[in-house]
């Protein structure tokens, strides 16, 4: 990624996706929702398997990073093209 992209990326994760995000309701809901699961799970764990938890977690956390940097930068892209640069 260029620099001029890293810095859009990291003002629009910081600024502008958490205000579209809030609008969707079922994004919300179903966030709200995982949360509660993990704590339920979470609570009835030991330590050993909290940490088994933990792991299980941050993967699909890591590759959905990757792929809302990726969709940011064909949007990006997109914008370039469209505006003739």
């Amino acid at each position: 990624m260029n620099d001029v992209a890293e810095v859009l990326y990291g003002y629009a994760q910081k600024y502008l996706l958490p205000g579209y995000l809030c609008r969707d309701e079922t994004y919300a809901a179903s966030d709200r929702c995982a949360e509660r699961q993990e704590e339920l799970v979470r609570a009835a764990l030991e330590e050993d398997g909290q940490a088994h938890l933990k792991a299980m977690l941050d993967e699909p956390e890591i590759t959905q990073y990757a792929r809302d940097r990726a969709a940011f930068l064909c949007g990006f892209h997109l914008a370039r093209e469209l505006a003739g640069m």
